[in-house]
């Protein structure tokens, strides 16, 4: 067997359209499978990308990202979210996340960025 990695999704995507939702949904899918064959896995919502942990989805395909969101969750490859960006100030979706609370990553004067993951020697992929 080969070494296993260590990979960190950072998903920036603004998956408010639907081929922005598809390729971010495999993303999140992609870590899930990663980690269920013994790779590190995780992954932290940034940018717009935080938009996702509220589900802010093409109406279509809420069900198919939430589901993926929720084997994301239970499979315990979500990082986070970042606060700073998620917070009422900035993208404003803290209070419709699906993501658990406890998931925020900073707040409205603390921005999280990818030098933790890069320290921990993750390989940065960005979405």
């Amino acid at each position: 067997m080969s070494d296993l990695g260590k990979y960190a999704f950072i998903i920036l995507t603004n998956a408010s359209d639907r081929d922005s939702a598809i390729k971010v949904d495999h993303a999140i899918s992609y870590a899930v499978e990663l980690k269920s064959r013994g790779h590190e896995a995780t992954i932290y919502f940034d940018g717009a990308g935080s938009k996702l942990a509220a589900l802010e989805v093409p109406d279509d395909l809420k069900e198919y990202v939430g589901r993926s969101m929720k084997k994301a969750e239970d499979s315990g490859v979500i990082y986070g979210v970042c606060g700073y960006c998620a917070s009422p100030s900035h993208l404003n979706v803290i209070e419709n996340m699906t993501v658990s609370i406890e998931k925020l990553v900073g707040d409205e004067n603390n921005h999280v960025g990818v030098v933790e993951f890069v320290d921990k020697g993750y390989n940065i992929i960005i979405v």
